[in-house]
Parts: structure tokens; C-alpha cells; sequence
């Protein structure tokens, strides 16, 4: 979300998150249901009695998307899920990664931030209805190219960019579960400006949309929670 809190260090997020064998490859959603959300509820509602009855958190919840997506193999798992891109290795990964492009400016809190050699992911949980998400795209890209490049300099060492919005709802109204938004010319629609920035809208309502594969069994995790 937007907001205006002070800029924060890696280490002010989460706990260190669970970490899988180093000997396995799991798949989505196998990767997500490894994780018991019963039994990693925040601190601030501790949990009293055995799992079974512990109160289950959704992976809509944002501490719950934040405190998961933190494992990196799982980071990884959706970036490829989604993006159909391998990421090789993930230099920085963060949850509630705050940018703020100026001292008086209005600051962006985003759910995920991961960083590798020359891409940048923004992977944000957006549960409820966002009537605003045009300009929360628009927003969110404006903070990470301004905090992208040092003085000096050129506009070509600007890294590619990838906002992913996981929405539990249909964000355009058009039943489509995955909505890829980059700009174009209308006088000349094949006209693509090429600058590297990919907006992605994901609706978890239309999984059963998707052929078989791993982004249908990730829309499905995130709408009803179960395979």
C-alpha cells in the first residue's frame, strides 16, 4: 500500500522463513502447501492448543504472502509460474520493502521486492477490490525508477521491471485470468514502446480459465486455498 513510513533495513521484515532441502525441487502449489498455515500465525496472536485447531491463515493475508514469499525457492517458483522466466539467483529479497523516490513524497510500502543481476520484481497480495489499480501501477513503477539509477547514470543501466498484482478478484471485469499490460501506440497498434516495464494483473476468480499447469493451480491455491 501507499504510505509514508520511514525507510527500513532487510532486516526490520520477517523472520528468517522456513528454508526447504537443499535435495528437493517441489512445484507449485506442492511448494506453498509445504508450508503449515496454521502454524505460523504472527506473534501478535499466539496460538494456543494442538495444529488442528490453531486458526488457519490465508495466503490472501499479508503477513501470511509476505512471510512465505520470503522463502526464496518459493520467490523463485512464482516468478517462473507467472513470468516463464528462471531466476537465477535472487540478490535481495524483502517483504514490505519501503521506497520513498524524495524526501517529501508520498512512500510505497510493497508487499515483495526481489532484486537479481538486472531485473526487479514487485509482487504484491491484493485481496480486496482496488478501484485505483491503474495508478497504484503507475505509482509503484515511478518509485522503482527513481530509486533505480545512481547520478550519472544512463538511462540504459535501468533494470527491467515487473509488477505482478495477485488479485483475489477481477480487477478489469473481463473474466481473463491474467492480464498483461504494456503500452502501445494507438495509431499504430503493433507499435510497442519497448522500456522494459511489465505490468501484470493476476485474477485468481478465472484459474479455471487456464488450461492444466502450475499458474492455474496457483490462482486456484489463492482463491480457495486448496488444490
Amino acid at each position: 500500500d501507499i504510505c509514508t513510513t520511514p525507510r527500513r533495513s532487510p532486516c526490520d521484515s520477517y523472520p528468517i522463513p522456513v528454508r526447504f532441502p537443499a535435495d528437493s525441487s517441489p512445484t507449485l502449489p506442492e511448494t506453498l502447501l509445504r508450508f503449515r498455515f496454521s502454524t505460523l500465525a504472527p506473534s501478535s496472536s499466539p496460538l494456543r492448543g494442538s495444529p488442528m485447531n490453531r486458526p488457519r491463515i490465508a495466503f490472501t493475508n499479508r503477513w501470511m504472502f509476505g512471510r512465505v514469499m520470503l522463502d526464496e525457492s518459493v520467490c523463485k517458483d512464482v516468478i517462473r509460474c507467472v513470468l516463464g522466466i528462471e531466476a537465477e539467483r535472487i540478490e535481495y529479497l524483502n517483504a514490505e520493502q519501503v521506497l520513498e523516490p524524495a524526501i517529501d513524497s508520498r512512500g510505497v510500502r510493497m508487499d515483495v521486492y526481489a532484486r537479481e543481476a538486472n531485473r526487479v520484481y514487485d509482487i504484491e497480495m491484493q485481496a480486496g477490490a482496488e478501484p485505483l489499480i491503474g495508478q497504484r501501477f503507475r505509482y509503484y513503477q515511478s518509485a522503482l525508477d527513481t530509486t533505480a539509477l545512481a547520478p550519472g547514470k544512463d538511462y540504459d543501466e535501468l533494470p527491467e521491471s515487473f509488477i505482478i498484482f495477485m488479485c483475489a478478484y477481477d480487477p478489469f471485469d473481463r473474466g481473463i485470468p491474467l492480464y498483461t499490460l504494456e503500452r502501445h501506440c494507438r495509431e499504430a497498434p503493433d507499435l510497442t514502446v519497448d522500456c522494459n516495464a511489465h505490468w501484470i494483473a493476476l485474477n485468481a476468480r478465472a484459474w479455471d480459465a487456464l488450461p492444466d499447469g502450475a499458474l492455474r493451480d496457483l490462482l486456484h491455491y489463492t482463491q480457495n486455498g486448496s488444490v
